[in-house]
């Protein structure tokens, strides 16, 4: 073979992804040019048609609008508002790591039994943590728009190495970004959402430079201590084992094969070793990610197989799927025009299309067995496209299609983009003045200010706690032991997970949390939970105590645990510290409404009165008209009561900043006046009171997704 021809399974000119440089044939002294009539056409059109000048304004339009783009779907994506519990399990568990805790016995929750928290996502708690401590939430806010930042780059450096040009690269990795947006959550997810492009991408380059396969190796070492996502890492090395190995089998023999495949097997078998070693767990890294292989685990939202209908966190899967099938017939094609290259069969290239399939399938098989795995399907797949978009919009020949497509892109995206926008504006109904940060984390669903109220007040015990709770309570009240949390099967077994789910819809939640040793719960006060409150605390023979409530979120004691008898006389003589003086008057009432309270009921009903005056909440209604069904009130004075707050509260503004709860409190009079008169036999009373509170809880559901 003529040495300017190239072996033709050499990695001649190696692989720029797909686009492989093979050295040309040099055609002889005398011999004719052929050439196909669609490559005349072609000529003849490029010569008919003005090119824009390199380096003019023109020229780089295409690229300027993709880079606007890319920028703009970095900006919203990263203020996308996500509440996440893991935010705060990452930050206590990055203190715990750095007080030396990391693979002790646990002490977060008294369900555990000491057993050890395998915390593979220990390094990312680290890394939130020293943010944190750096510069508080404004450190953290920047951390995710960096992070965020990270997740384009590798997705754009991914798109490059199939190709395609820089203007096509950014406007896929825009559109996947977009495509993903409610998976890039400030929780160490994050972390894989920017290694896995990043080291899809170190796999294909390294064909040009081989010191990326080792790169690649340490990217997996050092995913296995940041996120349990890092299993995918593996997956993907031993993708380009097989690929590799398939590709060299394909163009030449046995030592064509070790020659080829060889590194990528050792690059593989290397990183399965140090993601077992070099982890303070060990071995039990690799494993521990299986214990989701149980079908009951599966059954938690964020784990079950997607569906074809909108998931409550993660929207709609048509989006996924549109991408998913685009980019499998994209890498289908490619593998099918590299094993039918005219030049012969050339390694690097056929070694790139292999890879890029399996890619494609292992994320798309994922992404429907579980919906957590969505957004690193996307990721990883909507760059794998970029090549064909190039050859369809052709940014260097002209620059219309690629303005074509941004514009079409920012259509898309605007409606979504203008409910991000409204999330923070100041007259929104949700927020009065707090932050961007609380906003962005929405933190209105954390017990901020019960937790300032159980630190301050030194409130120890056994608690019964909301799920999304646990972390939060940890990074806030580490004394306190919890029951179950977001720790989910990191620690927690499933039949105790099925008690703690119990317990809201039991019909004796006292007993229930008797046998578990439970001295103390924070829930949130909502449907969930309001059932259980009651019979704990507001039916005749309840022993529990409400001793803090805000309006949204209530810490109930049981009052015949020792340990809280101080707590209970602090609260009776009004020597609890409580946020402010309007929660103290309506925690105080609530604890009065209590039967072993041992107040009298005049004392209740003007407590309850006194406190619905200065803060009018869900709570204190409800408390009032818990009291008089018990007997202890006549009806017809609590309903003349709540009509007089419903006249008092109806002419208020609740569509201003802040004003949902103001909403939530005139659905609540009307809500109980309808049940009032109802149990009254006063039917057309009960049935007006009850069509004001459907429309204000029309309006209320309104304003929640405003």
């Amino acid at each position: 073979m003529p040495a300017s021809v190239g072996s033709a399974c050499s990695f001649s000119g190696a692989v720029a992804g797909s686009a492989v440089e093979v050295s040309p044939r040099v055609r002889q002294p005398g011999e004719a040019v052929v050439t196909s009539p669609r490559t005349r056409l072609a000529h003849r059109r490029t010569a008919h048609t003005p090119q824009p000048v390199a380096g003019s304004l023109r020229s780089q339009l295409p690229w300027i609008a993709a880079s606007v783009l890319a920028v703009g779907c970095w900006l919203l994506v990263t203020a996308v508002p996500v509440p996440t519990g893991d935010l705060y399990v990452a930050l206590a568990g990055g203190r715990d790591a750095l007080a030396g805790r990391l693979g002790k016995p646990d002490d977060w929750s008294f369900s555990t039994a000491g057993r050890v928290w395998v915390n593979q996502n220990w390094g990312s708690g680290v890394l939130f943590y020293l943010t944190h401590s750096l510069g508080g939430e404004e450190a953290l806010l920047a951390l995710k728009a960096a992070l965020t930042l990270a997740v384009l780059a590798g997705m754009v450096a991914l798109a490059r190495s199939t190709g395609a040009s820089w203007a096509a690269a950014l406007l896929v990795a825009s559109a996947g970004l977009w495509a993903a947006r409610r998976f890039p959550e400030l929780r160490p997810n994050l972390l894989t959402l920017i290694l896995a492009p990043v080291l899809v991408w170190l796999l294909r380059s390294s064909l040009r430079k081989t010191w990326r396969l080792v790169a690649a190796v340490g990217l997996v070492t050092v995913w296995a201590n940041m996120h349990g996502g890092f299993l995918f890492g593996l997956l993907v090395l031993a993708l380009w084992a097989v690929a590799s190995g398939a590709a060299a089998a394909r163009c030449g023999g046995l030592r064509s094969t070790l020659k080829g495949g060889g590194p990528a097997v050792g690059a593989c078998l290397v990183g399965v070793l140090l993601a077992g070693l070099a982890t303070p767990f060990g071995w039990t890294n690799l494993t521990f990610s299986l214990r989701l292989a149980d079908p009951a685990w599966r059954t938690v939202r964020e784990w079950v197989p997607m569906s074809f209908t909108p998931h409550e966190l993660f929207g709609s899967p048509w989006e996924f799927l549109a991408i998913a099938m685009t980019s499998l017939a994209v890498v289908t094609g490619r593998l099918v025009q590299a094993l039918r290259a005219a030049s012969g069969p050339n390694e690097a290239q056929q070694a790139a299309a292999w890879f890029d399939l399996a890619v494609a399938v292992a994320a798309i098989a994922m992404a429907l067995s579980a919906w957590r795995f969505v957004g690193v399907a996307l990721v990883v797949l909507t760059p794998l496209v970029a090549p064909v978009v190039d050859r369809v919009l052709q940014p260097a020949r002209r620059g219309w299609p690629t303005l074509v497509a941004v514009g079409v892109l920012v259509m898309v995206a605007w409606p979504f983009a203008g409910r991000v926008l409204r999330h923070y504006r100041p007259d929104h109904p949700r927020f009065g003045k707090e932050s961007f940060f609380y906003r962005m984390l929405e933190l209105d669903a954390f017990p901020r200010k019960a937790a300032e109220f159980l630190a301050g007040n030194d409130v120890r015990g056994r608690v019964y706690n909301e799920w999304r709770w646990e972390g939060y309570l940890r990074w806030v009240v580490p004394r306190l032991r919890l029951f179950v949390g977001g720790r989910a099967q990191q620690i927690y077994d499933w039949p105790t997970v099925e008690r703690a789910l119990a317990v809201p819809s039991s019909p004796a939640p006292a007993t229930d949390l008797a046998k578990l040793g439970v001295e103390v719960v924070v829930v949130p006060m909502h449907l969930t939970y309001d059932h259980m409150v009651e019979r704990l605390a507001l039916r005749e023979s309840a022993r529990w105590l409400i001793v803090y409530y805000d309006g949204r979120d209530a810490v109930l004691v049981d009052s015949q645990a020792t340990v809280h008898r101080v707590l209970v006389d602090r609260l009776r003589q009004g020597g609890l510290r409580y946020p402010n003086p309007a929660i103290a008057a309506v925690s105080r009432a609530l604890f009065l409404a209590c039967p072993t309270s041992g107040a009298s009921p005049a004392e209740r009903v003007a407590a309850l009165t006194s406190a619905a005056r200065e803060m009018p909440t869900i709570g204190v209604y409800w408390a009032l008209a818990a009291v008089a069904a018990r007997g202890e009130l006549e009806t017809l004075p609590v309903l003349a009561f709540l009509e007089e707050e419903q006249a008092r509260l109806g002419p208020l503004d609740h569509r201003q900043g802040g004003g949902v709860d103001l909403l939530k409190a005139k659905y609540s009079v009307a809500w109980q006046l309808s049940r009032g008169y109802a149990a009254l036999g006063r039917g057309e009373d009960a049935a007006r009171w009850s069509f004001l509170a459907n429309e204000l809880r029309s309006e209320l559901w309104s304003l929640l997704q405003w």
